[in-house]
């Protein structure tokens, strides 16, 4: 891992510590939950619709094009499309569809799917990852390009999730679509489509490219997954080529329905557990935080948050700390963990090089906890707006101060009696 040493930290003065810590409640927020759905029976259902016969996959090599997000049941999802592909007697294999993510490594990106439990062992199939990319043709000016395994199997499959993008909206944002162009694309052609979306915008590149790409390559069918509040797969089609950019419209409207974020719009402090590339491309959802550290990118207006501490990285990003730019205070237990070499690839292919910028570090959480504090608005213990989470994604459960109560815009549960705000002999947060 390419790591960097951790620059001196920053001492607080004395007087930052004369600020009182805030009584904490943990709240479960009351969605409007979509039930969860029987993926094993759901996938059998929507099989039976395909028409597979016309789709000739007899003895044909398919390319089941998987990326780097953390998916609920993804590995599962995954076998089962393997089993049914084998069943109508094809060969199917694995390609990573995930850009620059790995490093822009083949061996970087079988890691990442290592980490998602799609192994070939837990797979029973081979995964070809190479960086290689075929130019395809051009669409509009824009050229065109796919991975070499996958421009060269006779047919190919898109399984991803639908949810809305963190950078930019549309009809379609991420997705299969977006596999298709970005993913397949690997780091040439995510590096290429992201400073053509600087002038363009990333949906026009994502759809352009993703019609042309459709109709140059044989795209059998995309596997769409959506997820409710609670991460649990609420729904899931298989849909064929040429009908995966209507049908993912259709269930990017479902998604929005059902993507979770803070229950208030005003936050003076965040403090998160994790962030990661698992939870989100951008390490920190700017759907739930309300921006984003991509100067060129189109910025969310419905969160506002003033400081935000983050305490670690997810050890499924692999030191990929992408979105580490809209940190402001962290500490070097965070910083450590972070491969700057993979860092900064993601930050040049997204043409966001500000992502990487470096937070004020502390010694520890307690300091970190009162620089945050002593860099708000004046305050007092009632009417502090401070906010506890595990991370952008898991937004279910939470701490709240109780300054947050009277603003809040969703209804919760509050699971516990106050709490206090206490650092152990490491300086690490905890609530007593």
């Amino acid at each position: 891992m390419n790591k960097i040493k951790t620059p001196s930290v920053f001492k607080l003065p004395e007087t930052a510590f004369q600020k009182s810590l805030p009584e904490m409640r943990r709240v479960r927020q009351c969605f409007n939950v979509p039930p969860a759905i029987c993926v094993s029976r759901t996938i059998d259902d929507q099989w039976t619709g395909l028409n597979t016969d016309a789709m000739n996959i007899a003895g044909a090599r398919i390319a089941v094009a998987v990326g780097s997000r953390g998916i609920t049941d993804i590995a599962e999802i995954v076998r089962q499309v393997v089993k049914k592909l084998q069943a109508c007697g094809a060969q199917p294999f694995i390609v990573p569809a995930m850009g620059s993510h790995g490093n822009a490594t083949a061996d970087g990106q079988i890691q990442v799917l290592s980490h998602l439990g799609v192994t070939e062992q837990a797979m029973g199939v081979k995964i070809h990852a190479d960086m290689d990319v075929v130019h395809v043709g051009e669409a509009d000016g824009i050229p065109l390009y796919m991975s070499r395994p996958a421009r060269e199997a006779d047919g190919i499959v898109l399984v991803n999730r639908i949810k809305p993008h963190t950078d930019f909206t549309g009809p379609v944002e991420s997705g299969t679509l977006k596999m298709l162009v970005i993913g397949l694309g690997n780091q040439k052609g995510a590096d290429y489509y992201h400073r053509m979306a600087v002038d363009r915008g990333m949906y026009e590149i994502i759809v352009t490219a993703g019609r042309a790409l459709i109709e140059k390559t044989n795209v059998l069918f995309g596997v769409q997954i959506v997820e409710n509040q609670r991460h649990d797969i609420c729904d899931l089609r298989i849909t064929p080529g040429r009908d995966l950019e209507q049908r993912e419209t259709e269930l990017l409207c479902t998604a929005r329905k059902c993507l979770p974020g803070l229950p208030l719009d005003k936050v003076d402090f965040l403090i998160v557990d994790q962030m990661g590339k698992n939870f989100t491309g951008a390490g920190l959802d700017p759907n739930v935080v309300g921006y984003s550290s991509m100067r060129l990118g189109q910025q969310k207006s419905q969160v506002k948050i003033c400081r935000v501490f983050v305490r670690g990285l997810s050890p499924e990003s692999q030191g990929n700390a992408s979105g580490i730019g809209m940190v402001d205070v962290s500490t070097p237990q965070l910083i450590e963990q972070i491969d700057w070499q993979t860092t900064a690839i993601n930050g040049f292919t997204a043409c966001c090089p500000e992502d990487c910028k470096m937070p004020m570090t502390v010694s520890t959480e307690k300091e970190a906890v009162f620089l945050g504090l002593a860099t708000i608005r004046p305050h007092t213990d009632r009417n502090l707006r401070l906010v506890h989470i595990k991370n952008t994604l898991e937004l279910d459960e939470m701490y709240l101060s109780q300054g947050c109560f009277s603003e809040l815009n969703t209804e919760v549960e509050t699971l516990s009696k106050p709490l206090t705000m206490n650092f152990n002999q490491s300086g690490d947060l905890e609530y007593i």
